[in-house]
């Protein structure tokens, strides 16, 4: 082959790819930077239990945020939520396409003074007392709970619903 084929073989293909190849690394780059500027917060719940020699002495409910992002959060508040789901299919075709819910009841919020803050691979945990779920939601082991945790800026995060039955 003679140099002229050479650079017209090089201007036509592999100049093309390299830029693509750019392209797509760009865009990565691009969307893994925008990911880590966005608080990721999961939000659990648990029974912790005390044993003692075999037997349960004594048992915790906890509501759990943990930081699986990189930026830092400042909680101010957390709750449990009564979680209402709709058994008319048109509304769920509303409620799924506005992303909205009905609200039920709450306990009364834990408040944060000054904030709590959770960095990054870090949790917050909140003891929540059986006897003020009682008191808010009664006995209905049927019932659907969601915990939620607010931010200072007054971003939602929420765990996936549960049942009330599971938490005590």
């Amino acid at each position: 082959m003679e140099l002229p084929e050479l650079l017209s073989i090089f201007s036509s293909i592999i100049i093309p790819l390299l830029a693509l190849y750019g392209a797509i690394i760009s865009t990565y780059n691009f969307f893994n930077d925008r990911k880590k500027e966005k608080p990721q917060i999961e939000i659990t719940t648990d029974l912790d239990l005390d044993w003692k020699e075999g037997e349960i002495t004594a048992a915790r409910n906890l509501i759990i945020a943990r930081n699986i992002g990189i930026k830092p959060v400042t909680f101010a508040s957390a709750y449990i939520e009564e979680f209402i789901e709709s058994q008319n299919p048109w509304w769920k075709q509303i409620v799924r396409k506005n992303k909205k819910r009905i609200p039920g009841c709450t306990t009364d919020p834990y408040k944060f003074e000054n904030g709590k803050e959770v960095l990054s691979g870090k949790c917050l945990e909140i003891e929540v007392h059986y006897g003020e779920l009682y008191e808010t939601f009664g006995d209905s082991p049927g019932m659907k709970l969601i915990a939620v945790f607010i931010d200072q800026i007054g971003n939602r995060y929420q765990s996936e619903p549960f049942y009330y039955k599971e938490f005590y």
